[in-house]
């Protein structure tokens, strides 16, 4: 019976060794390594994960598209499991997260901590829908682009026939308001389409900008907040709940509000930084309108918001919570 005994120590043993074993997770993102979205966000996080699972996590980067190129097909990759966490350009998932467009709406929000932070609360409130078949990590916004033009729009009727590229629906309708033309395309697609002449300008941020080298193909901005462009980190469902519960607790410590409002500063450090250089270089000039152009403008942004908000009750209850947040951020 001796050796009875030994072949179940023997694999008791086996088995612990296996449990001991790190988890590696694979962690995709469309954009390049030198993008903010990797390199400021994704992968010190990844570090911060594994510290806080004592290396019993750990995960490997795929980045500029290596598992599955496309902005839009990012959703797909991490429900299918070929990735097992994903960056999402949640805008570009067409009608899934619609929700989110609360965060385009023009001079709604200053600066993407902000915009990280409210988000997130939205997301806990259980205000914001489309992330039910995955697990939400983090949610999170660019800071508020601005429209950026190839020439100089000195009045309001110099938007007419003009073809601007937005990233996201309501985007689309303030540029569709100005009297031009959206094109809903993705940032890479967009500086080939400033390059070859097929848009006349876009709306980005500034880290965008430079990522893209889109600077490098316009001249103008006009400094009005445009809304932010929505993004999240999420698991396979799966993969999240093979997980033991106190693994689960440990990323989550660093993940949810923390990483959400991690990212947000991020992003800000970039874009202050990028503004800063493009424009003390003169890389960049802001187009000056007059009072009454500007305030025809504000005009337009209050309508498409009050289109936007009539459109869906749920809606309205976004804006109430929204109001409610900034508020109590403000000292309100």
């Amino acid at each position: 019976m001796r050796w009875v005994a030994a072949l179940f120590l023997l694999c008791v043993s086996a088995i612990a060794a296996q449990a001991d074993d790190p988890i590696e997770l694979r962690a995709a993102n469309y954009l390049p390594p030198m993008s903010v979205a990797v390199s400021q966000i994704m992968q010190p996080w990844m570090a911060e994960v594994e510290k806080a699972t004592d290396g019993q996590v750990t995960l490997q980067g795929y980045w500029g598209g290596s598992l599955g190129r496309g902005a839009h097909r990012q959703y797909l990759l991490v429900e299918s499991g070929v990735s097992d966490v994903n960056y999402l350009f949640l805008s570009m998932h067409a009608g899934r997260f619609s929700d989110l467009e609360i965060l385009e709406i023009p001079t709604l929000f200053h600066s993407s901590e902000e915009l990280s932070v409210i988000g997130w609360q939205l997301f806990e409130d259980g205000l914001i829908r489309g992330f039910e078949d995955v697990h939400v990590l983090g949610l999170f916004a660019t800071a508020p682009g601005r429209l950026f033009t190839k020439t100089e729009i000195k009045t309001f009727a110099d938007y007419q026939g003009q073809k601007f590229r937005a990233a996201g629906q309501l985007q689309g309708a303030y540029v569709a308001a100005l009297g031009a033309t959206p094109e809903i395309i993705d940032a890479a697609t967009a500086t080939d389409a400033l390059r070859r002449g097929t848009i006349d300008g876009l709306v980005q941020g500034w880290s965008g900008m430079a990522i893209f080298r889109q600077a490098d193909e316009t001249d103008y901005f006009l400094d009005i907040p445009v809304g932010a462009l929505p993004f999240a980190i999420v698991m396979n469902k799966k993969r999240w709940e093979s997980l033991s519960p106190a693994l689960q607790e440990q990323i989550m410590s660093v993940s949810g509000a923390a990483l959400s409002r991690f990212a947000g500063q991020a992003y800000d450090m970039a874009d202050n930084g990028f503004r800063q250089r493009f424009v003390d270089n003169g890389d960049l000039t802001p187009g000056m309108l007059s009072d009454a152009d500007q305030q025809r403008i504000a005009d337009i942004i209050d309508h498409v918001r009050d289109v936007w908000v009539a459109q869906d009750t749920h809606r309205e209850k976004l804006l109430k919570r929204v109001e409610e947040l900034k508020g109590l951020r403000d000292g309100g």
